[in-house]
């Protein structure tokens, strides 16, 4: 039996040096250029939902909610809401928007809107138990949570508020939405 020739093994290194150095690149991702969004803004929150992305309030133009669909590489207007430095997420098939400031005041509010992608139109929904803006949201076991941002006298907030989906009978212009607030 032959033992491998030093040029051999020096080849076997370098092969599997090279394939692990691409298969080590293909799994840190790329980025790629998109559509630029038609209007410049910063500070603005977003999510997925249906295979688009919405972008919603921010410094720049805040009352229109932007739609991204990845597939065709195009934005579009959706319906404004005057709200900006607002939490954005998605659940159950909608598109949340919750707290951020008054539309050209900055003065925090605890209102919620739900987004129906499929009808095309707001909705709103209960209202958060301590008015804030610039805060953080996410989506944990199914329920939306609502962490940090500043309040009426721009104190940081220290609790986190959960959006649970349960029933409420108590009206029906709210649908089926209660806030509870985390201690």
């Amino acid at each position: 039996m032959k033992t491998p020739s030093k040029n051999n093994l020096m080849f076997a290194f370098f092969l599997l040096f090279f394939t692990l150095s691409i298969g080590l690149a293909l799994a840190q991702g790329r980025w790629t250029q998109a559509a630029p969004m038609p209007e410049e803004r910063s500070e603005v929150p977003a999510a997925g939902l249906n295979g688009k992305i919405y972008v919603a309030g921010g410094f720049g133009v805040t009352r229109i909610l932007w739609e991204y669909d990845i597939k065709v590489n195009r934005w579009r207007k959706r319906p404004p809401l005057p709200l900006h430095h607002t939490g954005i997420a998605s659940v159950g098939g909608k598109l949340y928007v919750i707290g951020g400031y008054s539309d050209h005041e900055w003065k925090p509010v605890g209102n919620v809107f739900a987004y129906d992608s499929v009808r095309d139109r707001w909705q709103e929904r209960a209202t958060m138990p301590t008015a804030r803006g610039g805060l953080a949201v996410g989506i944990l076991y199914g329920k939306i949570h609502a962490v940090g941002g500043l309040d009426l006298g721009c104190v940081l907030v220290h609790r986190i508020s959960t959006y649970k989906f349960v029933e409420d009978s108590r009206s029906k212009n709210r649908g089926p939405f209660s806030f509870r607030q985390n201690r």
